[in-house]
C-alpha cells in the first residue's frame, strides 16, 4: 500500500526527508496551502488569499511516520526469522531435532535412538512434518511436540509390524492357497490416517486384517 501511494521505494523517500529536514514542504502532506477567505468588510464582501494549516494532513503525516519506523523495525526481525527457519529445514537439522524429541519421550535406548530417528524423519515424517512439529514446539512447548512424536512413532511401528506380517504371510504360503493370494489386489482407496505416511504406499487387504491397533484409538481410525 505504502508503495503504491509513494510510488516506489518510499523507505528512501522518507530517508530522504529525514535527513533534509523540510517537512512543511512535503509533496505528500502538504501542511500549508493557500485558500480564499471572504470577510465583511464596509458593508461589502472582499475575498482575501492568506495561508491555511491543514490539519487532517498533520494527523496523516504522525500516522504513516509510525508506520513506515514500525515496518523499519520489523523487516530486520523477519530476515532474522527466515534465515533460521531455513536452516532449521536442512536435513542435519531435522534429524537433530527428531533424535531429541525422540530422546525425551523415553521409548528408545541410546544405541537405537540413531536408527530409529533416521527411519521416521525419512520414511515417514518428511521435512513438511519436522516442519510442523517445530511450529507446535515453538508455539505450544517441547512437552506437546514429544507427545505428539511418541504417538507418531506407536503409529509408524505399528503399521511397519503389519506390513512385515503381511510380507512373510505372503511368503510361506502354500501352493494350493496361491489362487486366494494373488486375488487380493492392493487398495487404492485405503490411505493412512496421517498424512506423513504417503511415503509408506498403500496396504493390501490381507495387511489390513493382519495390522494391530495401536494402544489410543484416536490414532487407530481416520477422523
Amino acid at each position: 500500500m505504502m508503495n503504491l501511494y509513494f510510488w516506489y521505494l518510499y523507505n528512501i523517500f522518507f530517508l530522504r526527508l529525514a535527513a533534509d529536514g523540510d517537512w512543511w514542504n512535503s509533496p505528500r502532506f502538504p501542511l500549508q496551502t493557500l485558500c480564499q477567505v471572504r470577510a465583511a468588510i464596509q458593508g461589502g464582501l472582499r475575498t482575501y488569499i492568506c495561508r491555511c494549516v491543514l490539519p487532517i494532513n498533520v494527523f496523516n503525516e504522525k500516522i504513516f511516520s509510525v508506520v513506515w519506523f514500525f515496518l523499519a523495525f520489523i523487516l530486520p526481525l523477519n530476515t532474522v526469522s527466515l534465515a533460521i527457519w531455513i536452516w532449521r529445514i536442512f536435513p542435519c537439522n531435522r534429524l537433530a531435532f527428531v533424535r531429541l524429541t525422540l530422546w525425551r519421550t523415553r521409548l528408545f535406548n541410546l544405541s537405537e535412538i540413531s536408527r530409529a530417528s533416521k527411519k521416521v524423519e525419512t520414511n515417514y515424517l518428511g521435512w513438511d512434518g519436522v516442519f510442523v512439529l517445530r511450529l507446535i514446539e515453538h508455539n505450544h512447548g517441547s512437552n506437546l511436540a514429544t507427545v505428539i512424536l511418541g504417538k507418531l512413532w506407536e503409529f509408524y511401528s505399528n503399521q511397519m509390524k503389519a506390513q512385515e506380517e503381511g510380507a512373510v504371510d505372503l511368503e510361506l504360503g502354500r501352493p494350493g492357497d496361491m489362487g486366494s493370494v494373488t486375488s487380493v489386489a492392493p487398495s487404492t482407496s485405503w490411505h493412512s490416517c496421517h498424512a506423513g505416511a504417503c511415503h509408506l504406499g498403500h496396504f493390501t487387504q490381507q495387511q489390513k486384517r493382519s495390522a494391530a491397533p495401536p494402544h489410543n484409538g484416536y490414532w487407530s481410525k481416520c477422523s
